[in-house]
């Protein structure tokens, strides 16, 4: 999680240029989201943004980032409403495009759009590599997340990962 301040919304664009797109042009995150990861059902995910896009419209704007005309990046924000954090979301570069910008550029852009709307606070699920990124742009760690499991096969509700053994009485 981060704090939004004035320097992390107006950093230059990549190369390229940084699009909000609409429900027709989900399929250029699909494009780049079946490159990044393999694993991921890229047909759901289109379906949910689609479906966020339609019935709640001021609750989430939709990014890519090209480069000679083609998708190199995505990402997209969310908007809760009664809140102070916009939320970070989907941040995925092409391997040829990362180091580049690009990711700076989608992140510039989306928490440009927080802080005009309003948000004070920009709240970011990101993995490692995305943390020196996010740290140029001002943003300041708050808090990490616990990671939580859930064994494939496994009844009952996921358990939490524990990074260090339970404190023991003595």
């Amino acid at each position: 999680m981060g704090t939004m301040t004035d320097r992390g919304a107006t950093l230059p664009a990549a190369t390229g240029h940084v699009k909000r797109i609409n429900q027709t042009e989900l399929g250029d995150i699909a494009a780049i989201k079946e490159r990044v990861d393999a694993t991921m059902d890229t047909h759901q995910q289109q379906v949910r943004l689609s479906y966020e896009m339609d019935h709640t419209p001021d609750g989430i704007s939709v990014y890519v980032a090209y480069v000679d005309g083609a998708p190199a990046a995505c990402a997209w924000v969310r908007f809760p409403e009664a809140s102070a954090f916009a939320s970070l979301w989907g941040g995925g570069t092409l391997p040829q495009w990362r180091g580049r910008g690009v990711f700076r550029s989608l992140v510039a852009d989306r928490a440009g759009l927080a802080a005009a709307r309003g948000f004070r606070y920009l709240q970011v699920d990101a993995m490692p590599a995305s943390r020196p990124i996010l740290t140029r742009l001002a943003c300041v760690e708050l808090a990490t997340p616990p990671p939580h499991t859930h064994p494939a096969g496994a009844a009952g509700p996921p358990t939490p990962r524990r990074s260090r053994p339970p404190a023991r009485d003595h």
